[in-house]
């Protein structure tokens, strides 16, 4: 009866809700599920590659957000999980020369480059980090001029208009 009176008061709309309301079943995850996140192997491990660097213990993506409509300046924010072992997070917006403890960078297009290389790091051991795929910047890509006029103006088909010429007499 519980389970009937908990279906009505749900969305069945989507994937979830059809599970749970109409096969009675609970879609959400045991909280202990969330170590299933970080079962990359390490470094050193059977099966790793060096390209996974320490996914196992870092994830990240970048969220850029343009200031304006001109879009020459923005705030990169980087967004992380961390595996319970690291106690705290480093971030690096220079290909991992130097790290700050900010997530998030402000860039123009006056002061920095076209493209940024991202690396996070544990902030205790430098060495569990990784380097995130290149943040491409608004100002890397070429300006697209507006399309020409057509040349006499389009009718509502797409047909140029010709002028018809008067005859002499």
């Amino acid at each position: 009866a519980a389970a009937a009176a908990a279906a009505t008061t749900q969305d069945c709309s989507n994937f979830n809700g059809e599970m749970r309301c109409e096969q009675a079943l609970d879609p959400e995850v045991p909280a202990s599920w969330a170590a299933r996140t970080f079962q990359t192997p390490l470094p050193g491990a059977a099966g790793h590659r060096a390209e996974w660097e320490w996914l196992g213990r870092i994830q990240c993506y970048t969220a850029l957000q343009y200031a304006d409509a001109a879009l020459r300046t923005a705030t990169l924010n980087v967004v992380c999980k961390k595996h319970e072992s690291v106690a705290s997070l480093v971030y690096s917006y220079d290909s991992g020369a130097t790290f700050v403890d900010a997530a998030s960078l402000k860039v123009s297009a006056d002061t920095h480059k076209d493209t940024l290389v991202v690396a996070v790091a544990s902030a205790a051991n430098r060495d569990v980090r990784i380097t995130l795929e290149p943040v491409d910047l608004r100002w890397n890509a070429p300006d697209v001029p507006p399309p020409a006029a057509a040349a006499g103006g389009d009718d509502d088909d797409g047909a140029a208009k010709k002028k018809k010429k008067k005859k002499k007499a």
